[in-house]
């Protein structure tokens, strides 16, 4: 089974009115009608267990690492990406939301694997070399073929 069978697009056109703010929103190129055999709710625990079970693996401190920053629906990483080798909290600390999302899922659905998941790679933003103590910035990006 491919791990994105019950994915689904959502287009806003008011957010791309409002970035363009000249013109009125163009209708979208892209449009996948409404699956009711999966829904919104199976679209997401779909993606937390493609984002649990094939992008991110343990470290040596068993903390949860992501494998890459751009992987294929299979879970391969895209080293030809400009971000296929990258691994970290992210530009926008999109680890430290992800977390957020997988603990919330996790305790909605009373799944406390899913929100000791989300604790470990809290546990490697925290712990991974990312936070710079005596500045508190955080570097967003570790090249996961050198480690630097």
């Amino acid at each position: 089974m491919n791990a994105l069978n019950c994915f689904r697009f959502l287009s806003v056109p008011g957010f791309v009115w409002l970035a363009a703010a000249a013109e009125p929103a163009a209708p979208p190129t892209f449009h996948l009608p409404a699956d009711p055999a999966c829904s919104i709710v199976d679209s997401v625990q779909n993606s937390l267990r493609f984002t649990l079970g094939w992008t991110v693996e343990r470290d040596d401190r068993r903390h949860l690492v992501s494998i890459s920053s751009f992987v294929n629906p299979q879970g391969e990483v895209m080293g030809w990406h400009d971000f296929g080798n990258l691994e970290g909290p992210g530009w926008a600390a999109n680890a430290v939301g992800g977390a957020w999302e997988i603990w919330g899922w996790g305790r909605f659905h009373g799944r406390a694997s899913w929100q000791a998941d989300a604790l470990a790679i809290l546990d490697h933003v925290l712990d991974g070399g990312f936070l710079d103590e005596d500045t508190g910035f955080i570097r967003g990006y570790r090249e996961t073929t050198s480690g630097e």
